[in-house]
């Protein structure tokens, strides 16, 4: 028994390719480069804005403005404070609050598990985002609607 051999071709699969490849080196001749012929070409940066620097009197005073911004705020650190719970609960309530260089001091939480973020003597750069809440808060029988803002702290430099 005799195989017959189909013969094939590769001119569908070049002819297929051919506009890709044109293509790609036509956008490499057109591609604009600020070299010069025989250097190496720079690359072209966009500057990253510069993010706010603040303090807490002026997250206080505006901070509808920076709501959800990544901001930078000077200070020492958070403290925790211990509050007690309402009459007929147990326990204690923690709240943490950011110490700015002013010695002012606003509401924060800790975005992930920055200990560095704890107060100590030295100046440092705190990154977070301004945050507001927005909600009921007191004991029953003298619940309140409150807003107030709170600094959201993701990095400490």
């Amino acid at each position: 028994m005799q195989l017959k051999m189909k013969r094939t071709t590769h001119i569908p699969l070049i002819l297929l390719c051919l506009p890709a490849l044109l293509l790609a080196c036509t956008l490499e001749r057109l591609s604009i480069s600020t070299s010069t012929p025989g250097s190496t070409p720079t690359p072209v940066s966009t500057p990253t804005p510069a993010l706010p620097v603040l303090t807490v009197s002026g997250i206080l005073q505006d901070y509808a403005t920076y709501q959800d911004q990544l901001v930078i705020v000077q200070g020492y650190g958070v403290v925790e404070a211990m509050m007690p719970l309402c009459d007929g609960y147990v326990g204690i309530d923690t709240r943490t609050i950011f110490v700015d260089k002013e010695g002012k001091d606003l509401t924060a939480n800790l975005a992930g598990n920055l200990w560095e973020a704890m107060k100590g003597d030295t100046l440092r750069d705190f990154l977070g985002y301004v945050r507001i809440f927005n909600g009921d808060l007191g004991c029953p029988g003298s619940v309140a609607n409150s807003t107030f803002p709170y600094f959201e702290i993701v990095e400490v430099r």
